[in-house]
């Protein structure tokens, strides 16, 4: 989350992670070594994307044909990826196997897809607009936008209670949060684009909308549930309240980072293990998982004077202990229902990378797992001045 409140930001690269003060300064420099020739393999990629994302969307929770038992059409409605049909009984409810996804529960109610490609549409559209100068990005990022937060016949309600269901399950389920990750990403496209005086009509509007949220979660017994759990659960639920806090400028925010931090703390041990993701089906994936969680609440709880990236803290002691499973495959003891889970974790180096400049051991796993990032992260390293990062993008 980029910081809103006027706190000077740590100096790393990378979305998620600017402060806004920094970003035309960027832009101004992508424009330059672009015209000398210096980005054009990033610019180019970034271009592409920015075409496909043009036509992309609109989305919106009202598009879903399943609304659960006591539910809204405008509710947002995830059904939960490890639910399949009960083997012993063909009538409802689903059964939960840890860590297998059913394909059929992703087109059931595929709200969660419909967040992901939207936060990843709206970020390369928003960058496109303030590295290229493309006026067109910015005006389909703000109708993304409205579709989804703001245009009465089509906006999500500010509420998670099925933020995971089950079918044949009529109660919420206590848990489902993490899967909200993308709208952070989202947030902060909508800073930059109130940083270029764009659509205060839109930006306002999913300011507003980021209040309700927050004022629903925090009283909410799914906060509640999932900030007690002692795994990724409580990173993404922590994770989600302080980014929206930080959002809002909301005077709350100082107190999420302080308990958002000792909830990171208290999963890490001594040795970076994390006990408890690695008990699960894909121990590997989700600890990978758990330690991008942590890295981002980190940037967010800096945002408050929190500091988690010292060398001794959790987050830095969670990747670090990773690394070896990162490089080599064979170092992957523990039996996992995925083998390659922890291949996707791309995001997680290049997060790493950012948040510790010069870390030998975090840029020689990025190198050596070859884990690339994508066009629209690539175009702001390559217009940073980290050495590291160069050698990095050398290397690919």
């Amino acid at each position: 989350m980029i910081p809103v409140n006027g706190r000077a930001a740590r100096s790393r690269p990378g979305p998620h992670l600017l402060h806004v003060a920094q970003v035309a300064d960027r832009a101004d420099r992508a424009r330059a070594l672009h015209l000398a020739g210096r980005v054009d393999a990033a610019v180019g990629s970034l271009r592409s994307s920015a075409d496909v994302a043009l036509l992309a969307g609109p989305w919106s929770v009202t598009d879903t044909v399943f609304v659960p038992v006591g539910g809204r059409a405008d509710e947002y409605v995830h059904i939960a990826e490890y639910a399949w049909p009960d083997e012993r009984s063909p009538d409802l409810p689903w059964v939960i196997r840890d860590g297998r996804v059913n394909p059929a529960a992703r087109q059931l109610a595929a709200d969660g897809a419909k967040l992901q490609q939207l936060a990843d549409a709206v970020w390369t559209l928003v960058t496109a607009y303030w590295l290229l100068g493309d006026d067109r990005c910015r005006t389909r990022a703000i109708e993304v936008l409205e579709v989804w937060f703001c245009a009465p016949d089509t906006a999500m309600h500010p509420s998670l209670r099925h933020a995971v269901h089950v079918p044949g399950r009529d109660e919420p389920m206590t848990w489902g949060l993490a899967r909200i990750h993308p709208l952070l990403r989202v947030l902060d496209a909508v800073q930059l684009l109130e940083h270029a005086l764009v659509d205060d009509h839109v930006a306002g509007g999913v300011r507003d909308w980021c209040r309700q949220l927050l004022e629903w979660l925090l009283g909410s017994a799914l906060f509640a549930a999932e900030v007690a759990r002692a795994n990724n659960h409580a990173t993404h639920a922590s994770e989600l309240a302080l980014g929206l806090a930080v959002f809002t400028d909301d005077p709350r925010a100082p107190e999420l980072a302080g308990a958002a931090a000792e909830l990171v703390r208290a999963q890490v041990g001594d040795d970076g293990a994390q006990p408890a993701e690695l008990a699960r089906t894909r121990p590997y994936f989700y600890s990978g998982y758990n330690a991008l969680a942590m890295l981002r609440v980190a940037d967010l709880a800096w945002c408050c004077d929190v500091d988690l990236f010292s060398a001794q803290d959790a987050p830095r002691r969670a990747v670090e202990a990773l690394l070896p499973q990162l490089v080599d495959p064979r170092r992957r003891a523990r039996p996992s229902v995925e083998p390659s889970d922890l291949d996707r974790h791309g995001d997680l180096l290049v997060r790493a990378a950012a948040a510790w400049p010069g870390n030998q051991r975090i840029c020689d796993a990025m190198v050596r797992s070859r884990i690339l990032p994508g066009p629209e992260h690539r175009v702001w390293l390559d217009v940073g001045v980290d050495p590291d990062v160069a050698r990095i993008r050398s290397a690919s």
